[in-house]
């Protein structure tokens, strides 16, 4: 296919999409809505992706690649905050698909859809135990051992965040979690940690909590629901101030977390304004945000997505 080699973008998916008509449920149609796909996830276009893949599983049900539709189905949802149907897809995928080159993928992002929306959770921390004793050999050990690594300095547990960074550094140390990890392993060397067994068990996994958010804050307006753009954490309530100088067209509420500060910008009531506000944030004034969720009750606020 030509479209294999075009260097722009729309050009190629208008090439692939032909090729998807041309040869319709033969093989080969599938393959270019792969393709397609891929583009738009590469191009972070990801309502395009939704309805891309979306296609693909209703026209190809059989094909080789409907775990990779599937997947990039769940991420398209992801990556545009509706975290629930995203966990919803993922957890599908994991029930019906037992093949071993799938899984590992599927439980390292299901576990990353646990913490937006539970936080360092039960659920969490189980799906990592089923992935690194599932499947030790799997690609995906690095960014769960990562993973693992974050659970336990949320814990508070030293001894296991510093033995999980030094077993990531010393067996992947060409991987980009590795680079993250030796940065980390610097500050939890200050405190003398001990090597210790840090592989999640059964134990681990009851003592961990249903719910593990960040925080409460007390609300500054009434109740009710709404979703916003989190940003930080930033160093010092200075840092804040200067934020919301520079957002001044945005509601702004702020809040002190374990970690610094939390700045939550604009007061949207679907995800799809709170994306419009994400993009204008990153386009606009180079700020990366993450979309959360304000639920009201007895007078305060609770945040969930974080």
């Amino acid at each position: 296919m030509k479209s294999e080699v075009d260097p722009d973008p729309d050009r190629a998916i208008r090439g692939y999409a032909a090729a998807v008509w041309r040869f319709g449920k033969k093989s080969g149609g599938d393959y270019a809505q792969l393709r397609i796909c891929e583009i738009l996830y590469l191009q972070a276009r990801y309502r395009e992706l939704m309805k891309e893949s979306e296609k693909a599983i209703t026209k190809f049900p059989a094909s080789t690649y409907r775990h990779r539709f599937t997947m990039y189905l769940a991420r398209s949802y992801y990556l545009t905050g509706m975290y629930a149907r995203a966990k919803s897809i993922c957890a599908g995928l994991i029930e019906k698909n037992h093949d071993p080159s799938v899984l590992p993928e599927a439980l390292l992002f299901m576990a990353g859809i646990e913490k937006k929306i539970s936080g360092y959770s039960k659920n969490y921390i189980a799906t990592l135990k089923d992935l690194v004793l599932g499947f030790p050999e799997s690609q995906e050990i690095p960014g769960a051992i990562s993973m693992i690594g974050e659970y336990y300095e949320y814990r508070g547990s030293a001894d296991k965040s510093f033995s999980a960074y030094t077993d990531l550094t010393a067996r992947f140390p060409g991987s980009p979690e590795s680079d993250a990890a030796a940065a980390k392993l610097g500050e939890l060397g200050k405190n003398s940690p001990r090597l210790v067994e840090y592989l999640p068990d059964r134990e681990t996994v009851d003592a961990a909590e249903e719910i593990a958010l960040s925080h409460d804050i007390s609300a500054e307006e009434g109740n009710g629901s709404y979703f916003s753009v989190s940003v930080g954490p930033l160093d010092d309530e200075r840092s804040v101030r200067e934020l919301k100088g520079l957002l001044r067209e945005f509601s702004t509420l702020s809040a002190r977390t374990r970690d610094g500060f939390m700045l939550y910008v604009g007061k949207s009531a679907s995800t799809d304004i709170a994306m419009s506000v994400k993009i204008r944030l990153a386009e606009e004034f180079g700020i990366n945000g993450v979309i959360v969720k304000f639920s009201g009750s007895s007078g305060r606020k609770y945040i969930y997505g974080e």
